[in-house]
């Protein structure tokens, strides 16, 4: 679970745009998949959100970007793409040189036409579309997020599903992007990352995780904070690494005897089941390491 800091910038005075949104037919043909990560927020199309769109995306940003929805959006898109172009510049915003989330929209029309928008949190919170930045990243991106969640409300996870992969990261504190919809506690299947030198972090053990031991440590999470102890030097990192019903990746720390990193710095314990998946999970990671695995 990614911790970062979102520097909410004041979107400042709201004005309507005059005329007519582009239409949808001036829009460049392309695909409503999100870009490579490194790619540049793309600057082509007209500098407005034309009606009429079937579909949007949701993608991270090149910087510190968002976890990108598996889904797609599918309903209530014109009024969404008016609040959009309803937003304006206002010169006078306060810029900070912190950065935040960045994320990137892509709306899809028929024929393939396609739309894009890059937002970012960082810096002075400006939306762009086309060659226009307007204030209020901040207010898009809460609204794309109530959007996504109402719509996952009054729908099922479908049922062809593909899983993303569970892959360990290099080390424990390489964790997925923030998910925009989704937390630890939501997990359906997960796997133990395993690492034995605090300092490094680095994993020498993926340790497969089954529902019924899953099911033990969120709920030893949902138990909430009960004390505020510190990790030794010798105890090991684990990373519970896993995903939703929806696809989203999500992550929790475990270290020393719970789970670190809650918000006033204390921990979550484990019970006697739990200590005991984690002590497991230990022992897999030290028998690699001594075979060379690790």
């Amino acid at each position: 679970m990614r911790v970062l800091a979102l520097v909410l910038a004041t979107s400042g005075a709201v004005a309507a745009c005059s005329g007519e949104p582009t239409p949808a037919s001036e829009l460049p043909t392309g695909v409503d998949t999100c870009p490579p990560p490194d790619a540049p927020p793309a600057r082509t199309g007209p500098d407005d959100v034309p009606l009429g769109a079937v579909g949007m995306r949701v993608c991270g940003g090149p910087l510190m970007p968002v976890q990108a929805v598996p889904e797609l959006l599918t309903t209530g898109l014109d009024s969404f793409a008016e609040l959009i172009n309803d937003l304006d510049r206002n010169n006078d915003t306060v810029c900070t040189d912190q950065g935040g989330p960045d994320y990137e929209l892509v709306f899809s029309y028929p024929g393939g036409r396609v739309q894009h928008v890059a937002g970012g949190l960082g810096g002075c919170g400006t939306i762009t579309v086309g060659s226009r930045a307007r204030d209020g990243a901040d207010v898009v991106l809460d609204e794309v997020t109530e959007r996504f969640e109402a719509q996952r409300a009054a729908t099922a996870p479908p049922a062809d599903l593909v899983p993303p992969p569970l892959r360990c990261p290099e080390r424990t504190s390489d964790e997925p992007d923030r998910s925009l919809l989704a937390t630890g506690a939501d997990m359906t299947r997960a796997v133990l990352c395993v690492a034995l030198e605090p300092q490094a972090q680095l994993v020498v053990a993926e340790v497969a995780v089954s529902a019924a031991e899953l099911r033990v440590l969120l709920d030893d999470l949902a138990a909430g904070v009960v004390g505020d102890e510190t990790c030794t030097p010798l105890d090991p990192r684990l990373l519970l690494l896993g995903s939703t019903a929806w696809g989203d990746l999500v992550s929790e720390r475990l270290y020393c005897v719970g789970f670190q990193g809650t918000a006033d710095g204390g921990y979550v314990a484990l019970g006697a089941e739990g200590l005991a998946i984690v002590a497991r999970a230990t022992q897999v990671g030290v028998a690699a390491r001594r075979t060379g695995r690790g």
